[in-house]
């Protein structure tokens, strides 16, 4: 998942849409007042990310990173996918 296709999830409510998380992760959103992956920010309506080198623009084209386990799973929900099971996962590491 870039973080192109992550935005169009932002943009699209998906911090504030219940129905694609899961019950403890909206939970974490609210009481934690997520609205984007963890060091991104947003500054005169453009994306920051905050790296080793200090803030930079999102750079679309590049992998999302950062979200938590419930973030990955909202946007697979929000997107008509889903994760993989574990058995997957695990079988995808031997491949």
């Amino acid at each position: 998942v870039t973080n192109g296709e992550y935005l169009e999830f932002i943009n699209a409510g998906g911090y504030t849409c219940s129905e694609f998380w899961l019950s403890l992760g909206w939970m974490t959103v609210n009481e934690r007042r997520w609205q984007a992956p963890l060091y991104w920010v947003k500054r005169d309506g453009a994306w920051w990310n905050f790296t080793l080198s200090g803030f930079r623009p999102v750079d679309e084209s590049e992998p999302v990173t950062h979200i938590s386990y419930f973030e990955a799973d909202a946007f697979a929900n929000w997107s008509g996918a889903r994760l993989p099971t574990e058995f997957e996962w695990e079988r995808a590491a031997f491949d």
